[in-house]
């Protein structure tokens, strides 16, 4: 059972009854949102899968296990975050590639560097929308702060992981 799945109904479905008791006339927006959101997800996502499918056919497993298998230790770690931070795309992308490189070998401790890498440091999204909006010398502090986040965050797991607590 997907106690993920049941948990984001019971919030819908609450979240859904406090707008109608606020406002019931909020509904409309609400669902014109939802419309256009779907229709990108439902664009997007079986092209995503698709390409995670052929690009799991793509990649040599040896590599994945060689670079960033649980052996890898922190190398591995250092390795996967910094993928994680150039590989441009969004979820509808992302969690479908991180996917293949979890059955090509990627240790558990390396993928969640992977994941770090692109969720904080995100150089493509700094590119396109961090330094336009904010400017280069925010972009460039908040890079110089966050760039060890992924690294401790894969440390972390590395060290549960060798704990035997994963």
């Amino acid at each position: 059972m997907n106690y993920g799945f049941i948990l984001l109904c019971a919030i819908s479905v609450v979240l859904f009854a406090v707008v109608v008791s606020r406002d019931p006339g909020a509904l409309k927006p609400v669902i014109g949102t939802v419309r256009r959101q779907l229709s990108m997800m439902l664009v997007r996502l079986p092209f995503a899968v698709i390409a995670a499918a052929y690009l799991g056919q793509i990649i040599p497993p040896d590599a994945v296990a060689s670079f960033l298998g649980e052996d890898g230790g922190f190398r591995g770690v250092v390795i996967a975050s910094s993928i994680g931070a150039i590989v441009p795309g969004g979820p509808v992308m992302m969690f479908p590639l991180a996917l293949v490189l979890w059955r090509a070998g990627a240790g558990d401790a390396q993928m969640v560097a992977f994941l770090s890498g692109w969720t904080v440091i995100a150089l493509h999204r700094s590119l396109t929308f961090e330094i336009p909006l904010v400017g280069s010398k925010f972009a460039l502090f908040r890079l110089a702060v966050s760039w060890v986040m992924p690294l401790l965050a894969g440390a972390i797991a590395l060290g549960l992981t060798e704990l035997g607590l994963h």
